[in-house]
């Protein structure tokens, strides 16, 4: 999600926050004034309609309680007790009646008049269109059961000199703990490279790192610092350090291209009181360094603990990367631009999210990297609402007439799950806000871009662009995956047209159900697919496992089955174990 969307929302909530009012006299009872209150809400895309109905309903015990200004006006003599409550909303002011009669010596009426508190953006103008519905959806979502807030302190800066522009983000945690990145770009040419680093205390020292196999490896030997991501303890300290990456000056179409043989790995050495950790960048104004660090007075991993080591067994040194603006991974072959050593941004987040995954395992590291990375790639959320892929796929080109800058259905699908995951860890609605942002956009694609079965159901198409293009096919992964993302942001909103579209979609698969099946019994990749450069062969156990999800959801949520799911996933089990295929869930 771009930044100016987690400063609207921001500053939406906070207006309610600090809007609360003073009750007068006999009146003072708790209040909670909504927008919706008693109305309906309706929420329209192009070509789609969805109807949320709530009565009474708040916005959130954090934001709205009490949030509005009440004037009462009493006759002289006049008292309230038993009150009859009626509402109206107009032009984002709620006016509020009560009418009340005693049997005393004097009749006596009290009329109210609140005003409740419209959400704004940071600069007082009122919330419209997707904003708003955004707002609202997130506003009478249930309050977060599964943790507490979690609390980070996040400044980005930049600072320059004659030499170089340094962009640097700092985020430091409630416990402490302290991550950094540093970008650095060069206004001149020299041949002695920027020299720099920092010092950790400490009188002994452990190094971990992943060898050229994907082991572990381990050594009190500062000499034996390697060019790999880090994990670094001392008797005083934890750090973990990326590799001091050098990537070409160019970001065409959301590229990377490194430069390995200008990478040099951290040197370590002894100092008094610790040990020196030492980088360098070449000063070239074609290229660009940087590198991230996350310290912390505590450990950061338990080393006896298996499952620290398999959390944390990430590649973030050779082929992914996480930099400045997100996650990168090796380009495919067929996208454009194309180069060696070249990387581009992914829509999703995969080592971010496995952190966020893993942080109930008393895990620092993973916690505090899964926050960063998620959120970081979070502020990739276009306007229209998805994380786009920057390059152009000749694939999608040839067949669809789908230009660079296009959107995967299945990517975004997996992101917005990460952005499920973090709500649910960290209780932070940034993350709940852009996810909602995401299912809007995604109820809008799904009614534009779709294929209506004889039911009723929709299969939706898995890729789209802002511009014209040829309609796509629907492979049964994308459809299964964003089914199984639509039921739980129903069950972590209850907005109900997620559930009503995921039922729709469930449907479609149904009605098509004989189409899905091959006479190997493996299952058929996708439906309308009528290009010729694609194979279209199915995964060998991915869709099993979306399937595996569906059923669980099914039955965990709402306590039901589904015959086609179940007869899907005995036809591609038997293909698996035919063929011995290992790694779907059991």
């Amino acid at each position: 999600m771009k930044l100016k969307h987690l400063v609207r929302f921001s500053a939406a909530l906070m207006v309610l926050m600090c809007a609360a009012s003073v009750p007068v006299g006999a009146a003072a009872e708790k209040k909670t004034v909504t927008a919706e209150t008693a109305t309906e809400t309706t929420t329209k895309a192009k070509g789609q309609t969805g109807t949320s109905k709530r009565g009474s309903s708040s916005l959130s015990k954090q934001t709205t309680t009490e949030a509005a200004t009440e004037t009462t006006t009493k006759a002289k003599g006049q008292t309230g007790s038993t009150k009859r409550r009626s509402s109206s909303l107009s032009n984002n002011t709620t006016t509020t009646t009560e009418a009340t009669t005693e049997k005393v010596t004097v009749e006596e009426t009290t009329t109210e008049t609140t005003t409740a508190a419209v959400p704004v953006d940071a600069l007082g103008v009122p919330l419209k269109g997707v904003d708003l519905t955004v707002y609202n959806i997130v506003a009478a979502a249930p309050e977060n059961k599964w943790t507490p807030m979690y609390a980070a302190d996040w400044k980005e800066e930049t600072v320059e000199n004659n030499d170089y522009v340094l962009k640097q983000r700092d985020v430091i945690f409630e416990n402490g703990d302290h991550f950094y990145m540093h970008r650095y770009t060069f206004k001149k040419n020299d041949e002695h490279p920027l020299s720099t680093g920092l010092s950790i205390q400490g009188s002994k020292i452990e190094i971990r790192y992943l060898d050229a196999n994907g082991n572990w490896y381990m050594s009190s030997n500062p000499e034996n610092a390697a060019y790999e991501t880090m994990y670094i303890d001392t008797d005083k300290e934890s750090l973990i350090i990326g590799v001091p990456a050098v990537y070409m000056n160019d970001t065409t179409n959301q590229t990377l291209v490194r430069v390995p043989e200008q990478e040099k790995a951290v040197k370590i050495t002894k100092e008094d009181g610790g040990y020196r950790l030492a980088y360098e960048f070449p000063r070239n104004t074609r290229v660009m360094g940087e590198i991230w660090v996350l310290r912390s007075k505590n450990k950061l991993a338990d080393w006896t603990n298996a499952k620290h080591f398999a959390a944390l067994k990430q590649d973030l040194s050779k082929e992914r990367r996480f930099c400045w603006d997100g996650y990168y991974f090796p380009i495919p072959s067929n996208y454009k631009p194309f180069a060696e050593n070249m990387l581009y941004r992914h829509p999703s987040n995969y080592v971010g999210a496995s952190f966020v995954k893993n942080a109930t395992l008393s895990l620092p590291a993973a916690k505090e990297l899964g926050y960063v990375m998620t959120k970081v790639c979070m502020e990739n959320q276009n306007a229209q609402g998805y994380w786009q892929t920057g390059p152009q796929s000749e694939w999608l080109m040839a067949d669809f007439a789908i230009d660079a800058g296009f959107y995967d259905t299945r990517f975004n699908t997996d992101f917005a799950e990460n952005l499920l995951n973090a709500y649910k860890t960290y209780n932070d609605k940034q993350f709940l806000e852009a996810l909602v942002r995401y299912g809007e956009f995604f109820k809008s694609h799904a009614a534009e871009h779709s294929y209506p079965t004889q039911n009723g159901g929709l299969l939706v198409e898995d890729y789209g662009h802002t511009k014209k293009h040829n309609k796509t096919h629907v492979s049964l992964n994308h459809q299964l995956a964003e089914i199984n993302l639509l039921y739980k942001m129903y069950d972590a909103t209850k907005h109900q047209p997620y559930l009503e579209l995921a039922d729709k979609m469930l449907l479609a698969i149904d009605d098509t159900k004989d189409q899905w099946v091959l006479p190997s019994n493996n299952l058929n990749y996708a439906l309308y697919y009528t290009g010729t450069y694609n194979t279209m062969v199915d995964y060998p156990y991915l869709t099993y496992n979306d399937l595996y999800t569906t059923r669980h959801l099914l039955s965990v949520y709402f306590n039901k089955s589904s015959d086609t799911v179940q007869y899907l996933m005995d036809c591609k089990m038997q293909w698996m174990k035919a063929n011995g295929v290992k790694g779907y869930y059991e």
